[in-house]
C-alpha cells in the first residue's frame, strides 16, 4: 500500500485529489453509529414520547440531508451525485442501545464512505438534540465504516489486520492507526443520567455507565455462519433477558408482511404468490396489513427491518415468507434469531406439522417464531401452498397470543 499522504502536495499544503482520470463505477458504502442511553429514554423514544417529537424520523432525514452535503462539511471531500442514501434505526430498549445504519451509493470516480459516515454522525447528533430533555448523558459510543464496494477493491470492517482502513482512490477514508471502535481505558466519560464522574475521581473509579455494548464478532466466510458469528454489520448483541412489557406501549393493531427472496426483490424472479396468502392471514386475524415488502436474502437487511418493524412501527404481528430451507442463501431463521428476545417454538412446530400430511419434506423447514418487545414474529415457508396450509393453525392460536402481548397484564399465563 502506498504510504504517501495523498491530500498533501509537494510543498506540504493540503489539496484535493485530482480524480479526473479515474473511471466512473458503481460505489456503495455502509456505516454505523451506536448510541447509549438509559432504557427509560429508549422506551420514550420508541413510544414517540420525546418532547421534540419524532426522534428517529427527524434523525433519518437529517442524516440523508447531511450525506448529500458532505463536500460542504468535509473540506477535501469531492462533490458526489448520490444515487441512493438511507438511514435506519434499530433499538435494544432493555440495553439502552440505538444502532443507526447508513447506506450510500453512487456511480462516480471516488467512493461514498464519507457520505455514509457523515449521515451516521449527523443522525446521531440529531438523536441527541431531540432527546437531551429526556437525558443529558446520552453517549455516541462509536461511528465507524462497516463496508465499501467499488473502486480498486472492496473492504469490510474486519478485513484488515488490526482493523486498519485502506484509503480509497486517493485517500477519501484515512486510516485510524489503532482501528479500535473506542477505548474504555484512560478515562472515557461513562454516561448515566447525569453523564459525569465525581469530582477528583480517577478514571478507573468513574461512576458506572450504561451496559457495555459487545462488539459484533467477525463476519462469516460461509452462508451458514450466522448461527455462530453474526456479521459485523449487525447491531450490538441483544440481551437475552425477557423484555419488560410494562415499559413498552401496546403494539399497533397492524401486520407487517415480508416476502424474503433475492430474485423477486430484484424483479427478475417469479411473481410473489405468497403475498396474497399473507394478506389473507392478516385479514382473518382482523389486522391491517400496514406493511408489505419484498426483501433480498440478506442477513443484515432482514435483521434491520425486523428491528424497525418491532421497535419503531410497533407492529403486533410480523410474518415472513421464504428463506427457511437448507439452501446456502436461506438465512431468514438466523436473522430472525438475532432479534428475538423470547422464542415461541410451539408456533414453529405447528407450522411444520400443518405441512406433514402434504409433503415428505415438512421437517426441512427451519422457520422460527418468537417475541421482540410486544411484537410477534413468525417465519413461514416460501411456498404459497405451505403458507395456506399453516394459516388455519396460526389463525387458531394467534388471537390469544396477540391479546396477551397487547395486554397490560404481564403475568399469570
Amino acid at each position: 500500500m502506498d504510504a504517501r499522504l495523498t491530500h498533501i502536495d509537494e510543498e506540504g499544503a493540503a489539496r484535493i485529489v485530482d480524480i479526473s482520470g479515474k473511471p466512473r463505477s458503481v460505489r456503495h458504502a455502509e456505516a454505523e453509529a451506536v448510541l447509549s442511553m438509559s432504557p427509560k429514554t429508549a422506551a420514550a423514544i420508541v413510544a414517540g414520547n420525546a418532547p421534540k417529537g419524532d426522534v428517529i424520523g427527524t434523525a433519518r432525514l437529517a442524516g440523508i440531508t447531511a450525506a448529500k452535503r458532505t463536500a460542504e462539511l468535509i473540506p477535501l471531500a469531492h462533490q458526489i451525485a448520490l444515487s441512493f442514501v438511507d438511514v435506519r434505526a434499530c433499538f435494544d430498549v432493555e440495553a439502552g442501545s440505538l444502532t443507526l445504519t447508513a447506506q450510500a451509493s453512487a456511480t462516480d470516480a471516488t467512493g461514498v464512505e464519507m457520505e455514509a459516515m457523515t449521515a451516521c454522525a449527523v443522525a446521531a447528533l440529531t438523536v441527541y438534540d431531540m432527546s437531551k430533555a429526556l437525558q443529558r448523558g446520552i453517549e455516541i459510543r462509536s461511528i465507524r465504516l462497516l463496508s465499501k464496494q467499488g473502486g480498486r477493491s472492496d473492504w469490510r470492517g474486519d478485513s484488515d489486520e488490526g482493523g486498519r482502513h485502506d484509503s480509497d482512490e486517493g485517500g477519501r477514508h484515512d486510516a485510524d492507526e489503532g482501528g479500535t471502535r473506542d477505548s474504555e481505558e484512560g478515562g472515557r466519560r461513562d454516561s448515566d443520567e447525569g453523564g459525569r464522574r465525581p469530582a477528583g475521581a480517577p478514571a478507573s473509579q468513574a461512576a458506572p455507565g450504561p451496559p457495555h455494548l459487545d462488539p459484533a464478532p467477525p463476519p462469516r466466510a460461509d452462508p451458514l455462519a450466522p448461527l455462530q458469528h453474526p456479521p459485523a454489520t449487525s447491531p450490538p448483541r441483544l440481551h437475552r433477558a425477557p423484555p419488560q412489557p410494562s415499559a413498552l406501549p401496546p403494539p399497533a393493531p397492524t401486520a407487517a408482511l415480508l416476502t424474503i427472496s433475492t430474485s423477486r426483490a430484484s424483479g427478475s424472479g417469479q411473481e410473489d404468490l405468497c403475498a396474497a396468502e399473507l394478506r389473507s392471514i392478516a385479514a382473518r386475524l382482523q389486522l391491517e396489513a400496514a406493511v408489505q415488502e419484498l426483501l433480498p436474502d440478506s442477513f443484515e437487511e432482514i435483521q434491520q427491518r425486523l428491528c424497525q418493524l418491532a421497535d419503531l412501527d410497533r407492529c403486533a404481528l410480523i410474518l415472513t415468507s421464504g428463506g427457511t430451507g437448507f439452501a446456502p442463501s436461506d438465512i431468514t431463521p438466523e436473522a430472525t434469531a438475532s432479534v428475538l428476545q423470547r422464542p415461541a417454538p410451539g408456533l414453529a412446530e405447528a407450522i411444520r406439522a400443518a405441512s406433514r400430511a402434504h409433503t415428505p419434506h415438512w421437517a426441512l423447514s427451519r422457520g422460527l417464531a418468537g417475541v421482540r418487545g410486544r411484537s410477534l414474529i413468525v417465519n413461514l415457508p416460501g411456498s404459497p401452498k405451505a403458507v395456506r396450509q399453516a394459516a388455519d393453525a396460526l389463525v387458531e392460536a394467534l388471537p390469544h397470543a396477540l391479546q396477551l402481548l397487547s395486554s397490560a397484564d404481564t403475568g399469570g399465563h
